[in-house]
């Protein structure tokens, strides 16, 4: 009778779902953000991150000035120069990059080893409606990303409002 009860007992990871207060995307995150403003790629930036079970799960958003209309190329270029700058603020080494899209957003996924191997990083940039939005997971190695890194960068969504 015991082991019956119990085993209705197990519980799944509930979904801690974040909408940023200004409602322009949502994340799953594994507890309650803290929020840091900064300055990055010239602009003013908002990091909403948590630490939990010895990793790092961090969302930015800045603001972005990029006309309109402009060509794939040069999204290309100013998400690959980003890139490079938030690996190289770590010190990090480009182990792998790949070009992605989140609907109808061009993205950057791109992986770097930490120096005095102190983790890996695990990125994905995305500019929509002249933001940039960096999501991003540090965890001390490889098998550390499966299940919840993978669900948090997974679970990344730009909500559909044209904030301007």
């Amino acid at each position: 009778m015991g082991l019956s009860l119990l085993s209705g007992c197990e519980k799944k990871p509930v979904d801690n779902i974040f909408s940023s207060p200004d409602g322009l995307f949502r994340v799953y995150m594994p507890g309650r953000p803290h929020t840091e403003k900064q300055n990055f790629a010239g602009g003013p930036s908002t990091i909403y991150s948590v630490d939990h079970l010895n990793r790092v799960y961090a969302v930015g958003v800045s603001e972005v000035d990029l006309p309109t209309g402009e060509s794939e190329e040069h999204i290309q270029l100013c998400l690959k120069n980003l890139t490079e700058e938030q690996i190289g603020l770590t010190r990090g080494r480009l182990t792998n990059s790949k070009w992605i899209t989140l609907g109808q957003y061009p993205g950057l996924e791109v992986q770097a080893q930490l120096p005095n191997d102190d983790g890996i990083l695990r990125a994905r940039t995305f500019i929509a409606n002249n933001r940039l939005y960096r999501v991003l997971c540090v965890a001390s190695d490889e098998a550390a990303f499966a299940g919840e890194g993978e669900h948090f960068l997974n679970s990344f969504r730009i909500l559909a409002h044209e904030w301007q």
